[in-house]
């Protein structure tokens, strides 16, 4: 179970860019961490429905297919 907390850490840090927070005031870092936490947890559920849809483990999901899937399907044609 640790190697996936690890896993889950490195999505948030290096996929998402967690790894450096832009805003200066406490009251802005903990917007920005409520946004990641909020966009995190949509990607995870996206991954939890492809999951059921294939019949596979959410393991077997990508986690960054997942987030460009998300990012693609809700913008408006032409400007992905």
């Amino acid at each position: 179970s640790r190697w996936g907390i690890e896993t889950n850490f490195g999505h948030l840090k290096t996929t998402m860019g967690l790894d450096v927070l832009k805003c200066k005031s406490v009251h802005g870092v903990l917007k920005e961490l409520i946004v990641f936490a909020l966009i995190y947890n949509l990607i995870r559920l996206v991954m939890g429905q492809a999951a059921r849809r294939q019949r596979v483990a959410v393991e077997r999901i990508s986690f960054l297919d997942a987030m460009r899937w998300l990012a693609s399907a809700h913008a408006p044609r032409g400007t992905t």
